[in-house]
């Protein structure tokens, strides 16, 4: 029997109540999303009662709601059962709020911005929770490494977190994983594919915009003894040297490889004949050449620049290019790649022109040594 709730919760839940695909297993999912609403902890009891009247409401979503401890202690000591999933987003750090969290039997759970980063991290090397999501975190580099140490782990998604190599070096001990989700780590380079090359169990790796990577960190991962079968490597600097050993080294079922360099028609309908669901289309300002499988070109100026809809000169990566050839933002300053400002003597440089860092890829590479070839 249900039990009489406030006049103001029953139509803040009359709101929130949506239905939606699981994407674990394609069934209609019951979700109470609440975004921006600043509850107090009696508020909070009223839904968290609520949700134990209604058991079909299996995924719990709280939004831009400011989370604090108390209001995070008590979700994770009266949320029912029945929920399967929990994402939680705040700017707050909430360090005793995520370690109770951090023990609930979800198999399902999102942080989002800093309820997530090093202070946190450590509490989900024992966590009984399968999947996690900390995408658009303030994990930074090595944050991530304690992650891969625990076993119950299956899926990890750090999308968009300035995490580096160091965060990856733990998972050459780790055997459970099955799904890295990497897309948008833009410190990670191509040495980081040394520590996954020879996982035993992991079948899906997105590496999406990740342009450090190129042919050196595809090499590395068909070097390995893997088993992958889903990758998407979507502009990471390939060239057809790399596509080729892809198809040789891996037995693939999906891949998203657009808005590489691959010009080549017949090595991509050699893709589309290999690999079962191949995603091969760039966006429109990222493609080079025409291609007649599939209907593509991108327009050149008499100079033979690619040009934009405006008959700008642009890079293979769509940034803008100045008479020199050189990258430019909107206001005519020179960026890297990367989009941070840089000055004539190749050194990042802020919105006044002082120096902030010593921009030298090269020797940041060589500091690293040769280590990441050998797995």
């Amino acid at each position: 029997m249900l039990q009489p709730y406030s006049l103001e919760i029953q139509e803040l839940i009359a709101e929130a109540i949506k239905t939606r695909e699981n994407p674990e297993d394609k069934t209609q999912q019951v979700v109470l999303a609440l975004y921006r609403n600043l509850l107090s902890l009696e508020e909070w009891l009223e839904v968290l009662g609520y949700l134990k009247d209604r058991p079909e409401i299996t995924c719990l979503e709280v939004r831009e709601c400011e989370l604090e401890d108390e209001q995070l202690e008590l979700i994770a000591r009266s949320l029912p059962r029945s929920i399967q999933e929990l994402c939680l987003e705040s700017e707050q750090e909430c360090v005793k709020g995520v370690e109770a969290i951090s023990q609930l039997p979800l198999n399902t759970l999102s942080l989002k911005n800093n309820l997530i980063n090093k202070n946190t991290v450590h509490f989900f090397t024992t966590t009984p929770i399968r999947h996690l999501d900390f995408s658009y975190s303030a994990l930074t580099d090595g944050d991530a490494a304690p992650l891969f140490m625990n076993p119950n782990i299956e899926k990890i998604n750090l999308k968009y977190t300035p995490i580096g190599n160091k965060s990856l070096v733990t998972l050459r001990g780790n055997t459970t994983l099955k799904y890295l989700n990497l897309e948008l780590c833009i410190h990670i380079n191509y040495r980081a594919m040394a520590y996954l090359q020879d996982h035993p169990n992991l079948e899906t790796l997105l590496l999406r915009d990740n342009r450090r990577i190129g042919d050196l960190g595809i090499q590395l991962l068909c070097e390995g003894k893997n088993q992958l079968r889903h990758l998407k490597i979507y502009q990471i600097g390939m060239t057809e040297v790399g596509a080729r050993m892809l198809l040789q080294k891996l037995t693939l079922e999906y891949i998203d490889i657009g808005a590489n360099h691959i010009y080549d028609d017949e090595l991509l309908q050699l893709i589309i004949r290999q690999i079962p669901k191949a995603n091969l289309a760039p966006r429109a300002m990222e493609t080079k050449t025409y291609c007649s499988s599939y209907d593509r070109f991108q327009p050149t100026n008499e100079a033979g620049q690619l040009i934009d809809d405006r008959g700008r000169a642009i890079n293979f990566w769509g940034q803008l290019l100045d008479s020199k050839g050189r990258a430019i933002n909107e206001a005519g300053q020179l960026i890297d790649d990367e989009y941070r400002l840089i000055n004539e003597a190749g050194q990042l440089i802020d919105e006044t022109g002082a120096v902030i860092e010593e921009y030298d890829e090269e020797s940041e590479e060589s500091e690293e040594g040769h280590a990441g070839f050998s797995p």
